[in-house]
């Protein structure tokens, strides 16, 4: 006659300590260690530029801090790690996903429309991770009047000098918005134009000219 509770049934482990190992969270932990190989480095830094642009540097930095969470949760270290991370950023340059040259270029000009200055630039691209080599050719080969548009995108974007919704208010506000422009990056000279700028839409022909 079959049981009418399965539930009941007895357990094939055949005790029930091992039953209560099994449920053990020390065991379940055990069971999900990870092992760290090249395979896996390369496999992380795929997936993260799948996702996000990188530079050389920066991307380093990501997987070693994959590699040293994994080595904190489970108590363990891996010491081949750093050849290991070596080893994937080449392959990512050689695959064509990694060029610290191409990402800095992006960097500046999504910097650039959201009207960073050049001091700004050259902070982030060393942030970054960007050599500093490749950070100086970029930063040489921005356009004449990139600072100025970016100071007029910058006045505009936060409403100083003759962007102010009362135009009346720009002579009041002078110091005010110099000191502002300052704080963002832009050197006096150009601060002090925009701020002393009457027309918009003069100074904008001017930057674009």
């Amino acid at each position: 006659m079959s049981d009418p509770n399965p539930s009941f049934a007895p357990h094939d482990s055949g005790s029930g300590e091992d039953a209560a190992e099994a449920r053990s969270p020390r065991k379940r932990r055990e069971r999900r260690r990870k092992r760290v190989t090249p395979a896996l480095v390369e496999f992380w830094a795929t997936r993260h530029l799948e996702r996000y642009a990188s530079s050389s540097q920066n991307l380093r930095q990501v997987l070693a801090r994959k590699i040293e969470r994994v080595e904190f949760r489970q108590q363990e270290r891996f010491p081949e790690a750093s050849a290991w991370i070596e080893t994937a950023v080449e392959r990512m340059h050689e695959r064509g996903y990694l060029d610290d040259r191409r990402y800095a270029e992006a960097l500046c000009q999504r910097l650039r429309a959201r009207g960073s200055s050049r001091r700004r630039l050259a902070h982030e691209l060393h942030k970054k991770g960007v050599p500093q080599d490749i950070a100086s050719q970029v930063l040489a080969d921005d356009a004449p009047n990139a600072e100025l548009e970016a100071a007029i995108r910058y006045a505009r974007r936060r409403r100083i000098g003759p962007y102010r919704r009362d135009p009346q208010t720009q002579g009041t506000h002078r110091e005010r918005d110099l000191a502002a422009l300052g704080r963002a990056g832009f050197g006096y000279e150009t601060a002090r134009r925009i701020v002393d700028a009457a027309d918009p839409a003069a100074l904008e022909n001017a930057a674009s000219a």
